[in-house]
């Protein structure tokens, strides 16, 4: 709404000047630059597409457009015209960092990255290159990249636009809470809950698990887990414990150390990601080293895992090695709803999976087809459901799993 007084007699004679003489295209860019800090982003709008109209190589009207279009919440539209836009000036800054936030706002966080850290490159006046920092820290932070948002923060508070707002945001303690139950459809049934807890660069987490066998119970497994970010890598400690009545087995131990990285392509963020994990039971010990590759966008997600698994027995001449691989594809097909789709080959006993459940038994299957669903109930609430399908000699395994999570 429109300011009264001096501001709205300012903004009469403005129009008075811009209707006297409509192809002056400096008093209609003023008038349009007036009605934005008035808060009237649709009529500034028009006068940014006439000045352009008129003036095809007029920037600040491209980047007036873009800037009324995200004001006025239209972001379908904003996307569309800086598609055009950036083909006409592809070294203006501020239309990056306008397509940056419109594409946030979709929650095309990886687009959104890339064109925030092109008006970085592009920037040739500090405010805008510190503006352009605010939208590149933000972008790193829903990516879960804590040293690059605050890389990016404090770049944009040397070149002074400091963001209060991101400072708190980013130093804020995040908690996940997961409630969950698998079931193989024969005699099997566990249950399992964690707790997850991540400030600055430090990730906590906490995980119980109970399996019970023909209404029994047959194996309890506690897990902790340990991570550090630091630029560029991500360092990951697991301990777990486990007993049960399985003498050859329990009670064990099982100790897991994990590297990944972010590389940025584009659009693209590939995470290459190393693993050793060794476990102590009974009568084995098992030895693994594993080595995966995540490649990434907004909608889509793609993953390769191969585990090299030593089992070391007692009993002379009977060690066993094998390797296991793992092929992931997830789509996001709404803000709502991410499915997933896996391939696992090898024998999976005693094996380390990638997202961390360790298989515990001396009759897992040997291939398995499997898909998911996360379903997002509300900002913080999620339903992830899970179904495989596996095979071992000549018979069937299925599995279903349900969890229930909050964030915080």
């Amino acid at each position: 709404m429109a300011q009264g007084g001096p501001q709205n007699a300012f903004l009469n004679d403005l129009r008075r000047q811009v209707a006297q003489n409509p192809i002056n295209s400096e008093a209609r860019l003023n008038l349009a630059y007036t009605l934005m800090l008035s808060e009237l982003p649709d009529e500034a709008l028009t006068h940014y597409r006439l000045v352009l109209a008129q003036d095809s190589l007029n920037q600040a009207a491209a980047a007036g457009i873009l800037w009324s279009l995200n004001t006025g919440r239209h972001w379908d539209e904003s996307l569309k015209e800086a598609k055009r836009l950036v083909k006409t000036f592809p070294a203006c800054a501020p239309l990056y960092s306008y397509r940056g936030f419109a594409q946030s706002q979709k929650g095309r966080m990886h687009h959104a990255r890339h064109s925030y850290n092109k008006a970085v490159v592009l920037a040739q006046d500090n405010l805008v290159k510190g503006y352009a920092f605010q939208g590149l820290a933000w972008s790193h932070h829903f990516l879960g990249d804590y040293p690059a948002s605050m890389k990016s923060l404090r770049q944009a508070q040397l070149l002074g636009c400091p963001d209060s707002l991101a400072a708190e945001a980013f130093n804020r303690t995040e908690l996940k809470l997961s409630i969950g139950s698998a079931w193989d459809f024969d005699q099997t049934l566990s249950y399992n809950a964690s707790l997850g807890a991540s400030w600055r660069r430090l990730d906590l987490s906490a995980m119980a698990e109970e399996v019970r066998l023909e209404q029994e119970s047959y194996r309890q497994a506690y897990q902790i887990g340990l991570g550090y970010k630091i630029n560029p890598l991500a360092i990951n400690l697991r301990y777990s414990y486990l007993e049960g009545e399985e003498q050859r087995a329990y009670p064990a131990k099982s100790y897991g150390l994990g590297l990944e990285s972010s590389i940025y392509v584009g659009a693209f963020r590939i995470k290459p990601a190393i693993r050793q994990d060794l476990g102590n039971y009974v009568r084995f010990n098992t030895y693994q080293s594993s080595v995966g590759l995540q490649l990434s966008t907004d909608a889509l997600s793609l993953g390769a895992w191969l585990s090299y698994l030593y089992q070391d027995n007692e009993s002379v001449g009977s060690d066993r090695k094998d390797y296991i691989s793992q092929f992931s594809f997830h789509y996001q097909l709404s803000r709502f709803l991410n499915l997933g789709l896996y391939y696992n080959q090898g024998d999976q006993s005693w094996w380390m999976s990638p997202g961390g459940i360790l298989n515990d038994s001396f009759y897992a299957v040997e291939k398995s087809l499997a898909i998911s669903s996360k379903l997002n109930l509300s900002r913080i609430m999620a339903l992830n459901i899970y179904y495989q399908k596996g095979w071992m000699d000549e018979e069937s395994k299925d599995l279903l799993s349900l969890s229930l999570s909050a964030a915080l």
